[in-house]
């Protein structure tokens, strides 16, 4: 009975162990692969939707000012 739990206790420490050791392996990869492009495709996106949508702001206002000034 002993040498069961005992066993058993070993199998999970071993399965623990390479668990840790695959889990580190996997983000010291990511870490240096993959913060990078994540956070300039972030910024990126950002900045092009910011430029996309403030020019066309302006340009929809000033039209119709320039269409009343016209009529007046």
């Amino acid at each position: 009975m002993m040498k069961s739990v005992l066993s058993l206790l070993l199998i999970c420490a071993l399965i623990a162990g390479c668990l840790i050791v695959f889990t580190a392996c996997l983000n010291r990869t990511d870490s240096g692969s993959s913060r990078p492009p994540v956070a300039s495709s972030r910024t990126g996106t950002g900045e092009s939707t910011g430029s996309a949508t403030d020019p066309g702001e302006p340009d929809g206002e000033d039209n119709p000012g320039e269409g009343e000034d016209s009529g007046n």
